[in-house]
């Protein structure tokens, strides 16, 4: 179905992990149970977003370097200094593994 990144115990409730697909960085979240994936790397400054907060109330990820957010489900920034969405991916469950099953957006 898709590639395996990980194992489910490995992607906690409220919690973001990175994980290598296709040659790219990919922070993984947990909201609610869903997974949601987007690139690490912002897309105005080079900085992982990994580092920076999960606000799960709003499905978003903040930039650590100049506070820019990200829709989790679609990579759109939210707000300024980013104008260009990072890469969005489908993030599923199939029994125990986790898999990335593909991008989602054209970023």
């Amino acid at each position: 179905m898709g590639t395996k990144v990980g194992k489910s115990e490995e992607f906690p409730e409220g919690e973001v992990r990175v994980v290598e697909y296709e040659g790219r960085k990919v922070c993984i979240a947990r909201v609610e149970g869903a997974l949601y994936g987007v690139d690490n790397m912002c897309s105005h400054a080079e900085a992982y977003l990994s580092e920076g907060e999960l606000y799960a109330e709003d499905l978003e990820i903040e930039c650590p370097l100049h506070g820019s957010t990200f829709n989790l489900v679609d990579g759109e920034p939210q707000d300024l200094p980013a104008s260009e969405p990072v890469r969005a991916y489908e993030v599923v469950e199939d029994s125990d593994e986790v898999e990335i099953v593909k991008q989602t957006n054209d970023a």
